[in-house]
């Protein structure tokens, strides 16, 4: 058998030594992360009015439950004025789909835009003008003057239209611009009917709020994301997040 080189013997101990180390770095990561929420405390609000606050919930008690001694509480409704409460320090977080120029923001997914028809509708593809004009009232019955049928058209997140797929309810989501809805087409760009879900506070966020905001990009944060909008790369900068729905009204 051949004898091993002598800088193949001296390079075994280095990745040994580099595995072993890279292995108790880890372990002191977590370990630090568990006792730094374990010793958190304090009360959030986070306030807003659109359709995020199924899974905004669903991330505040993952939360607690990592921090027990931290709380959060919404103050969700149709008439708060979200960036304004933190601007004020009446809540420490802002649900937005665009950034502020005072406000840090942290992008937490996309929520990707179905225009939906009813099935019968022969329609199974527009183009991005078509639906501006359309929901601009430009045009007022795009796709009924195509078909020659008087068929409804309307828009909602993807998610939740394809959950309605799944249940049989008789929909078609259209293709835009030769692009079908759908997470990978969300998630790279190419489906151009998107809306950033971002989190707003302030510059300088206490301890519970730094916190919160870290776990939302987390790989269990990211799950939870998911189960209502496509979940971001959490690796990736969510600095200078611009809007790309200029045909959707804004939350």
């Amino acid at each position: 058998m051949r004898a091993p080189s002598r800088s193949a013997v001296l390079t075994v101990p280095s990745t040994l030594s580099w595995i072993v180390l890279k292995g108790l770095l880890l372990a002191l990561i977590f370990a630090w992360t568990a006792h730094a929420q374990d010793s958190l405390t304090g009360r959030i609000v986070i306030a807003g009015y659109g359709p995020e606050l199924p899974v905004l919930q669903d991330l505040a008690r993952a939360f607690e439950k990592h921090a027990p001694g931290t709380a959060i509480d919404f103050n969700w409704d149709n008439s708060v004025r979200a960036v304004e409460l933190v601007k004020r320090g009446e809540a420490q977080i802002a649900v937005s789909d665009q950034p502020s120029t005072t406000l840090s923001h942290t992008q937490i997914a996309w929520d990707g835009i179905a225009v939906i028809v009813n099935f019968a509708n022969p329609i199974k593809e527009v183009t991005t003008s078509q639906v501006r004009a359309l929901l601009t009232g430009q045009i007022i019955r795009v796709l009924s003057a195509v078909s020659g049928h008087d068929t409804a058209v309307t828009y909602l997140s993807l998610n939740a239209a394809l959950k309605a797929q799944e249940d049989g309810i008789p929909i078609r989501i259209l293709t835009i611009d030769q692009v079908e809805a759908g997470e990978p087409t969300v998630h790279d760009g190419r489906y151009k009917l998107r809306r950033p879900v971002l989190l707003l506070s302030a510059p300088r966020p206490d301890p519970v709020t730094s916190a919160f905001l870290a776990f939302t990009l987390s790989p269990e944060g990211q799950q939870l994301v998911r189960s209502m909008f496509t979940s971001i790369d959490s690796a990736a900068s969510p600095a200078n997040v611009q809007r790309t729905d200029p045909l959707i009204p804004s939350s």
